[in-house]
């Protein structure tokens, strides 16, 4: 495609995908097709997408790193504006990696990780309070989720939490 890209998921044959400019403010979410679908525009920064049944999940950066935020839009926006596009987290510290969990068709919970602070931190959609850390890691650059628990890669190699009750 030719693209420069910092975020790539899919949801059975739909792919997403961020554009990244070179211009600050200008980066967007596309569903790739034919012809290609614009989710989001005007976004100062978009990367990691996580995508479910009914929504994309992305890190959305801001100038200052340590004000980052994990928001989605619905998978079949068409040219929603960065400005209003839901805040699921706020005030994280350079999220660089995102996962959901999702026992069915949709998110039950959001996972990333944040570079600055090595925090790997939960949210579990639909509950009540908001993020959570749930375990520290040096140098954090990976996570991944399933039935069984929350993975992440670092400098320290891979590790694994597993769920309560398990």
């Amino acid at each position: 495609i030719g693209l420069t890209t910092d975020g790539l998921g899919n949801y059975g044959s739909d792919v997403f995908y961020t554009y990244v400019s070179a211009t600050p403010g200008r980066n967007e979410i596309v569903a790739l097709g034919n012809p290609n679908r614009l989710l989001v525009n005007e976004l100062y920064v978009a990367r990691e997408l996580a995508v479910d049944d009914t929504r994309v999940y992305f890190v959305q950066g801001t100038p200052d790193a340590s004000t980052s935020r994990i928001s989605a839009v619905d998978r079949n926006a068409n040219g929603v504006s960065g400005d209003s596009v839901p805040t699921l987290a706020s005030g994280e510290q350079n999220p660089i990696a995102l996962a959901i969990y999702r026992p069915g068709l949709n998110a039950s919970e959001i996972v990333w990780a944040n570079a600055e602070t090595g925090a790997i931190r939960e949210l579990v959609l639909g509950a009540d309070g908001g993020a959570e850390t749930v375990a520290t890691a040096r140098q954090p650059n990976r996570v991944a989720t399933d039935d069984d628990g929350i993975y992440w890669s670092s400098s320290d190699g891979v590790t694994w939490l597993p769920r309560p009750g398990r």
